[in-house]
């Protein structure tokens, strides 16, 4: 069956029982993210002029899932996994983020030049080793709680960065769900398949409406219902609920608290500041390592 955008009275079929009666519960993901290794090869060149900066991701540095830019097609690459905790209350929804011990490095499937295309990146001669090192040792954000209002569009996200906590509060990216006409069962749901683009990355969700409401991991909401499994552009960012709990009472849920409050253009110049400053920290070593000037 092709595909087919839902509009009109067959949306609002979707939302109106969602909205009236609201269920509380508790669903388990894991979550898997494919981080590329290009913006690591990146910080030993030279810099010149500003021309090799390497980005801080996409537009804001940040998928919507809060995940950095994608990964370079054929390239070396590694896998973090993460596992992700979603209560609802029937008016927020809290999202509490922890790694998983499993964490392991991969080059992505078919790529067997991989190790001499991060020393292409590395500018000739690189070490693929010294690349994954780079990739660890870049500071980067460990998320540990996402709060999110569906209803004002509003979230508070809890973030740990350079061993400093912040508290970042902002609007919901206002993803633009097409509605598709596939469907299929998951976790014993008949779910539903919607697609939008955000700040040029493809988001598909399958959702159902099976469970009233507007829940979701992290901020991927508007939804009806619950989404159970969302692919950032093909999977290189995949979340999949593992466990529906519907039964459990749950108390009211508040956001986070900890940590300095940030807007979030200012998170974003803070991690490009504290980026740079690492960019010129590895490319020292580089030269005396090298033993270049």
């Amino acid at each position: 069956m092709s595909p087919k955008t839902l509009t009109g009275l067959a949306v609002l079929s979707l939302l109106v029982p969602a909205a009236l009666s609201a269920q509380t519960g508790t669903i388990r993901y894991e979550r898997s993210v494919t981080r590329d290794l290009t913006q690591a090869a990146a910080f030993m060149r030279p810099q010149r002029d500003g021309a090799d900066a390497p980005p801080a991701g996409r537009k804001g540095g940040r998928s919507a899932g809060g995940q950095a830019g994608g990964a370079a097609q054929g390239g070396p690459t590694m896998q973090r996994y993460s596992e992700l905790t979603v209560t609802f209350d029937g008016t927020a929804v809290l999202t509490r983020i922890a790694p998983m011990e499993i964490e392991q490095r991969q080059d992505r499937p078919g790529a067997s030049d991989a190790p001499q295309h991060a020393r292409a990146l590395a500018g000739g001669g690189g070490d693929v080793a010294l690349v994954h090192r780079i990739a660890q040792a870049m500071p980067t954000q460990e998320e540990h709680s996402v709060w999110v209002d569906p209803m004002a569009g509003r979230y508070v996200r809890g973030v740990e960065f350079l061993t400093r906590d912040f508290r970042i509060e902002g609007d919901v990216p206002a993803l633009r769900w097409r509605f598709l006409g596939e469907e299929s069962d998951y976790l014993g749901y008949v779910v539903q398949k919607a697609e939008a683009e955000h700040e040029g990355r493809v988001i598909e969700a399958w959702f159902t409406v099976e469970i009233p409401g507007f829940v979701a991991p992290d901020v991927f909401t508007g939804l009806p219902g619950v989404v159970l499994m969302v692919s950032i552009d093909r999977g290189e960012t995949l979340i999949q609920a593992t466990e529906v709990d519907l039964e459990t009472p749950i108390e009211a849920l508040a956001p986070p608290t900890e940590g300095e409050s940030i807007s979030p253009e200012d998170f974003e110049a803070l991690v490009e500041e504290k980026t740079q400053e690492f960019r010129q920290q590895v490319q020292t070593r580089v030269r005396r390592i090298g033993g270049g000037g």
